[in-house]
């Protein structure tokens, strides 16, 4: 016999199914009687005398051993019974304890949308950020504003960046440190300290831009302004620059070099990649690959700078000044940037004042959109730029038998590259040319320029 209470409970649960079962099956039979006794036992059935307890006698006490045993629910047989109302109730205490609460868990499929929202939300915080920070450290959408901010002696670069941030050149005084300090440590000629005194400068100057203004070289901390004129060429530039002390006459080759090894990485020069060798020089018949690209303007130097630093800071200054609108008008135009460099450079050079440029830039561009009549430029400029400054004004019969490729009157379309350094105004007249049915123009000694649709007038306007 298996006394375990806890098979006793099974057998239990099992012997109450069992009956549950009867009891529904009488029910629905009408076989139910429930007046079977609740309890039997075996002394029941005989008779017991009626006892009438003696009056004013004390009750007998009563025997704990002839008490009646109430039955068990768990006896059977002869020693007592239940009927099937007994297992009612106990199957309904049983069936009636409380369930367990179950545990809410959260759906595969609401994790995986919660790590997703989580992951969108990170990326775009992390988007805007990288937006902002590389807006500030390279200028590519900010404020035109001319701020003028204050370096102490002996600043270092949290100070100097501080003061930036202060007076709204920069937003990220942190970034400007660590980028400030990775940039300097590259370039071997800055001290690593900066230059002391009042600074003009301008809120839309990229870090670079302002690295170079304020870093200090180990070359000089003598500064001198220079004016580049608009039209001015490279030789002119460099003689320029000599006078100015910028470059030295020693360096004037190595400036040259530099000039047609550009290694400078711009939008704008995307197209010199088809006209460079593996070493980064000019496969074509230009004179300075970077002829038209040194921005004409006022620029602050140290004596003696860096040339890097020199051909930098004029490239930087074309880069902001040619408008991102302008590549698209390029596009228009069936032109690449090089090519209008080089037409408003002959703008340049032909013009002598800004109202002309845009019927002189009328007259080249209907001559090379009707390259079948007009396939000559004629361009004088073109061929006084072939001698290099050896002459300061054309010979008779030198466009004739000037044989040189920058010779547009032997040599049809542009010349190999851009014949100056032209100003903003010329570059917007090369994209935005006057409509006019003008093929030829003459400008006279006093500066006044003649334009012409027909070869017989031209021919007029020098009489």
């Amino acid at each position: 016999m298996n006394n375990n209470p806890e098979n006793n409970n099974g057998n239990i649960d099992d012997i109450l199914d069992i009956l549950q079962k009867k009891k529904t099956e009488d029910i629905k039979n009408n076989n139910y009687k429930d007046d079977a006794p609740t309890r039997i036992d075996t002394d029941a059935t005989k008779a017991v005398p009626k006892q009438t307890p003696a009056k004013n006698s004390t009750p007998p006490a009563k025997n704990i051993s002839q008490e009646k045993p109430k039955a068990s629910v768990y006896s059977r047989g002869s020693q007592g019974g239940v009927s099937l109302d007994d297992f009612d109730e106990i199957v309904g205490r049983r069936n009636a304890q409380p369930e367990k609460k179950k545990k809410k868990h959260m759906s595969g499929a609401a994790k995986v949308l919660i790590y997703l929202i989580c992951v969108i939300a990170v990326s775009i915080i992390l988007s805007v950020t990288a937006i902002k920070v590389g807006n500030d450290v390279f200028a590519f959408v900010k404020e035109d504003k001319e701020i003028t901010v204050n370096i102490k002696e002996n600043a270092d670069l949290g100070d100097v960046a501080k003061e930036l941030s202060d007076k709204g050149v920069i937003k990220y005084p942190s970034i400007y440190r660590i980028y400030s300090h990775f940039r300097m440590d590259k370039k071997s000629y800055y001290t690593g300290g900066f230059i002391a005194g009042e600074h003009k400068l301008n809120s839309n100057l990229g870090y670079d831009k302002l690295i170079s203004r304020l870093a200090e070289s180990k070359y000089s901390t003598e500064v001198v302004r220079v004016t580049i004129p608009e039209g001015f060429t490279v030789y002119e530039i460099i003689d320029l620059f000599v006078e100015k002390r910028v470059i030295s006459k020693d360096s004037v080759d190595e400036f040259k070099e530099k000039l047609n090894t550009a290694s400078f990485d711009y939008d704008f020069l995307a197209d010199f990649n088809e006209i460079k060798d593996e070493n980064g020089k000019i496969e074509s018949d230009r004179i300075y690959l970077l002829e038209g690209y040194l921005f004409p303007d006022t620029y602050d130097f140290y004596v003696g700078e860096n040339l890097d630093s020199v051909i930098t800071k004029l490239l930087n200054n074309f880069d902001r000044k040619f408008e991102d609108a302008y590549f698209d008008r390029c596009e228009e135009l069936g032109l690449t940037v090089d090519e209008v460099v080089t037409l408003a450079s002959m703008i340049e050079a032909e013009g002598d004042n800004a109202e002309d440029f845009y019927k002189i830039s009328s007259v080249f561009h209907n001559r090379l959109n009707n390259a079948g009549s007009y396939p000559f430029l004629d361009s004088d400029a073109t061929t006084l730029y072939s001698y290099q400054g050896k002459k300061k004004q054309l010979e008779a019969g030198d466009n004739k038998t000037r044989e040189h490729p920058y010779n547009t009157y032997l040599n049809k379309g542009l010349p190999p590259g851009a014949i100056c350094n032209p100003g903003n105004e010329a570059i917007h007249a090369a994209l935005y040319p006057e409509k006019t049915n003008y093929y030829f123009f003459y400008t006279d000694s006093e500066g006044k320029t003649t334009f012409s649709n027909r070869f017989v007038d031209h021919i007029n306007a020098y009489n």
